[in-house]
């Protein structure tokens, strides 16, 4: 599903604080303005240029986040 403006603004703080990364541990600084979450709410995929990347070592663990 789409993200929510929520969502969105809370992995823009945490990117902002530093707190943010990627499965594989690389550090996200800049939160895309459109993602999807996954069914379950645990991952989020960005969508870069109206394309979603869906790779595993891309998504961001929202378990994470808050």
């Amino acid at each position: 599903m789409l993200a929510s403006q929520a969502v969105l603004d809370t992995l823009r703080e945490r990117a902002r604080h530093g707190k943010l990364s990627t499965v594989l541990g690389r550090t996200i600084s800049t939160v895309p303005s459109q993602g999807l979450v996954s069914h379950d709410g645990r991952w989020f995929y960005a969508i870069k240029d109206g394309i979603a990347c869906l790779m595993a070592d891309e998504a961001i663990d929202m378990g994470s986040v808050g």
